[in-house]
């Protein structure tokens, strides 16, 4: 966790200087040697039913013929295939599991933290291959890049990826989607956006007869057509260049620009970060959350934690679209909003199609962090609701693999689970190819009731615990942790809530109280102005000495 008075990252249109394009890319490995493969057209992907976006390709040096393609396996799992037949499974000879958009992009997916891993079949049996790779071979940037529309038309947004295809002017590249199919290519001095190759004017357009590749466009303003008429918007194309990847550079560009004088932040491993405190809305009356919600904003807070079920995220899209001209309220790239999906909706396609509800009722073209609300729908609990479930007998790690491809597609900047304890935790160690970023569960002070199993497997992998409910019941405490609160609160000159507050800041947790009074919300974001003692730490139920940023 860091502390700043301001958080800026210029990146700019991170346009990449022109370079020759993708065309060819090489795997590398022990089992199967160096092969040399190129995209195919979009339609013979669509033709053996390969559905998931990505392009095909198909070796194009002297050796046998291979094809690598994607296909999407039961319960969500994305995977990329060598095989001799493209679309046959059975005559595999090599995969990896993954929803990277690229076979060049596996490895950078997850990093370091879950290194993605080949298995090849070498003739005799399959092997576990970390040595094999692939990568560009006439250059060292991927030809993928994301396509950046805010405002209205937002559901333009999305990675690009080149295809087999060509038009008289330039390569065709394919928008990485699992619904509407949509290209863009170059007629003449237009860039043209359309659902159909070779159509001159299309969805959208831009003029830029100078740009070669997509990355070197540098009109910003693109036409945009409704059926009756054209609008201009601004547009950024984001790639990757000799320094990072496409994904990375997206990670850098979606950053938050900045956060309020003394708060602090979490930076995830893919470059994203997230301020330490937030506002909890769950449980706000709805009738006052949009008053709470902007005046919240307005007082500093840059962190949202909302919910399907909390009915909150078109509120947020209201003040933000209503506070364009008022300078108190912050633009969408200096909040970072969270969601969650209900139990209801656990399995991969009612999960997916939750995470759409949810961009389209922000009105914005990615969400900066999506969790798992729970695990499992439990019909003993009747405000569950479990018999609305779309998939009774869905679980967990099919609504997991839905976000790991709404994250390697862009829709996502961060993904996380709440209410999942160290037994559920451990089960990434074996499963899934990105591990959580975040981690939501309740946690009060006190001994034994910090959730330390959850904090120690956080700790050790790299992900950022956030406390919830901290404070909820704090009638109910023992005397003695009560006691021992009123006490520190005393001593400080502050309330047991901030106490508390300061209590999981300083165990390195974030934080997301819950407050619709205006008092509590600018006491909430006072919690950077004094320290607790490690004896008070200790007191209130911290089991480590070294308490800040250990865990």
């Amino acid at each position: 966790m860091r502390s700043v008075t301001l958080v800026l990252w210029t990146i700019g249109l991170l346009f990449v200087e022109a370079v020759s394009s993708c065309a060819i890319i090489e795997l590398q490995s022990f089992s199967l040697g160096t092969r040399r493969f190129t995209a195919i057209p979009d339609d013979s992907s669509r033709e053996v039913g390969l559905s998931t976006g990505r392009a095909s390709y198909v070796t194009s040096d002297s050796g046998s013929k291979m094809y690598l393609y994607h296909v999407i396996l039961d319960g969500g799992v994305g995977r990329w295939i060598i095989s001799d037949v493209l679309g046959e499974q059975m005559l595999a000879v090599g995969y990896v599991d993954s929803w990277a958009i690229m076979p060049t992009l596996v490895h950078s997916l997850d990093g370091n933290r879950k290194p993605a891993v080949w298995q090849l079949y070498s003739g005799e049996r399959w092997t576990h291959s970390p040595e094999a790779f692939f990568h560009c071979v006439n250059t060292d940037v991927e030809s993928a890049f994301y396509l950046s529309v805010p405002g209205e038309p937002w559901f333009y947004s999305g990675f690009f990826v080149e295809t087999g295809d060509v038009v008289v002017d330039s390569s065709v590249y394919s928008m990485v989607a699992n619904s509407v199919k949509r290209y863009l290519y170059k007629v003449g001095n237009n860039w043209i956006l359309s659902g159909v190759i070779g159509s001159t004017t299309g969805e959208a357009y831009v003029e830029d007869a100078a740009a070669k590749f997509p990355a070197d466009i540098t009109n910003l303003l693109w036409h945009f057509g409704n059926g009756t008429a054209w609008s201009l918007h601004e547009v950024t194309i984001i790639a990757g260049n000799r320094e990072a990847t496409v994904v990375r550079n997206l990670h850098l560009h979606r950053r938050i620009s900045s956060l309020p004088a003394s708060q602090s932040y979490f930076e995830f491993p893919n470059g994203i970060v997230m301020p330490s405190v937030g506002l909890g809305t769950g449980g706000i009356p709805k009738k006052t959350s949009v008053s709470v919600i902007r005046n919240a904003l307005r007082q500093g807070y840059r962190l949202l934690d909302l919910a399907r079920e909390f009915h909150n995220e078109d509120k947020v899209s209201r003040i933000m679209v209503a506070g364009r001209d008022d300078p108190e309220i912050p633009l969408r790239n200096e909040v970072f909003i969270a969601s969650k999906v209900w139990p209801t909706h656990l399995g991969f396609h009612p999960t997916t199609r939750e995470l759409y509800e949810s961009m389209r009722a922000l009105q914005t073209p990615y969400i900066d962090l999506y969790m798992i609300n729970w695990p499992m729908c439990d019909s003993s609990l009747g405000w569950m609701h479990c018999e609305t479930s779309e998939e009774p007998s869905a679980n967990w790690k099919e609504s997991w693999n839905a976000l790991e491809r709404a994250y390697a597609e862009g829709h996502i900047s961060s993904i996380g689970v709440s209410n999942f304890n160290h037994h559920l935790l451990a089960e990434f160690d074996h499963f899934g190819t990105v591990l959580p970023h975040v981690v939501q569960n309740a946690a009060q002070p006190g001994e034994g009731r910090v959730d330390m199993p959850a904090r120690e497997w956080c700790s050790l992998h790299d992900v950022i615990f956030m406390s919830r409910s901290t404070q909820i019941g704090f009638k109910d405490f023992p005397q003695s942790l009560k006691s021992a609160i009123q006490s520190v609160a005393l001593s400080h000159a502050v309330s047991p809530n901030a106490i508390i507050s300061r209590f999981f800041l300083q165990s390195g947790a974030a934080i997301i109280p819950r407050s619709a009074k205006s008092a509590h919300l600018q006491e909430n974001l006072k919690v950077f102005d004094f320290t607790l003692t490690n004896s008070e730490m200790k007191l209130l139920g911290w089991p480590h000495v070294m308490h800040t940023d250990e865990l």
